[in-house]
C-alpha cells in the first residue's frame, strides 16, 4: 500500500519538525523567563547590603547568594540583581532570609577559562545570578530571618556534614557537590584542575542532578504502586512511576 507508505513517513516528518520548534520556542520560552540583570562592570571596595538566598559553607567562611540588593552605584538597570559572594570569615551564624551588610568587590560573571570550557557566565544567567564577587570585611547581620525559613537548609547543611564525616578528602568534596549542589568545601587547588578539565558542571546543579532526583522519586512510586495489590495487578507499575516521575 504506497499511500499509506507515504502517510506514515510523512506522519513521522511531520512529528520530528513539529518536534524540533516546540523545542526551539521552548528553550526561547525558558530564556526569557530566566532573563535577570548582570551586572555592567565590577565595582571595588563597596558596601553592599542584601538578602541571604542561599550559603555554601566552607571550612572557613564560605559562599553566599544575596538578593534585594543595595549599594552606592547601583544602576537602575540593575535593580532585582542576585549576586554570589565568597566570605573568608567565619558565616555559622548567618541564615537564609537574613539581611546582612559587609564591605565588598562584585565583577561580572567570568567567561569560560578555556575554548569550550565550562561557560560558568550562561550557566549563572539560568541561575539568575548576575554578578559575583568577595567580602573584604565581616558580614553584620541587619535582621535575623524567621526560624522556619532556614529549615530545609539545616537538613541540607546535615547531609554536608554526615558526607564529610564518612568520606575522606577531596572525596567528600566531590561527593557533596555532586549529590547536593556544595562544592564550597573542595580545596582551591583541586578545584582548578577541575575547571580546566572542563568537567566544573558536574559539582553544580546540573542536569545530572536531574537524574538523581527523578531516579529517587521514580523508586519511590513504584515501590508505592508495588504495596497495592490492585494497582500492581492491573497498571504497569514502572509505566505510572515514570509518568509520576
Amino acid at each position: 500500500f504506497p499511500s499509506h507508505d507515504i502517510y506514515r513517513k510523512n506522519k513521522i516528518v511531520a512529528i520530528y519538525t513539529t518536534s524540533v520548534i516546540i523545542g526551539f520556542y521552548a528553550s526561547v520560552i525558558r530564556t526569557e523567563l530566566v532573563a535577570s540583570p548582570v551586572l555592567s562592570e565590577p565595582i571595588q571596595d563597596v558596601w553592599i547590603k542584601g538578602k541571604v538566598n542561599d550559603i555554601q559553607y566552607a571550612t572557613s567562611g564560605g559562599r553566599i547568594t544575596l538578593s534585594e540588593l543595595a549599594f552606592h552605584d547601583l544602576k537602575q538597570s540593575e535593580n532585582g540583581i542576585r549576586i554570589k559572594v565568597t566570605v573568608k570569615t567565619n558565616i555559622d551564624d548567618i541564615s537564609i532570609g537574613d539581611i546582612v551588610s559587609f564591605k565588598g568587590t562584585l565583577m561580572p560573571p567570568m567567561a569560560p577559562s578555556i575554548p569550550d570550557g565550562f561557560d560558568y557566565r550562561t550557566f549563572a544567567y539560568y541561575q539568575k545570578i548576575g554578578g559575583t564577587g568577595y567580602a573584604t570585611s565581616r558580614l553584620i547581620i541587619k535582621n535575623k530571618a524567621e526560624v522556619t525559613s532556614h529549615f530545609i537548609e539545616k537538613l541540607r547543611q546535615s547531609a554536608i556534614s554526615r558526607i564529610v564525616e564518612i568520606l575522606p578528602q577531596p572525596a567528600a568534596s566531590i561527593a557533596s557537590g555532586m549529590l547536593v549542589g556544595d562544592s564550597s568545601y573542595l580545596k582551591q587547588k583541586v578545584y582548578e584542575k577541575i575547571k580546566i578539565t572542563g568537567i566544573a558542571h558536574v559539582i553544580a546543579i546540573s542536569g545530572m542532578h536531574m537524574v538523581v532526583v527523578v531516579s529517587i522519586i521514580f523508586f519511590v512510586f513504584r515501590w508505592l504502586c508495588g504495596l497495592s495489590h490492585y494497582i500492581s495487578l492491573r497498571f504497569d507499575a514502572k509505566k505510572i512511576a515514570a509518568l509520576i516521575s
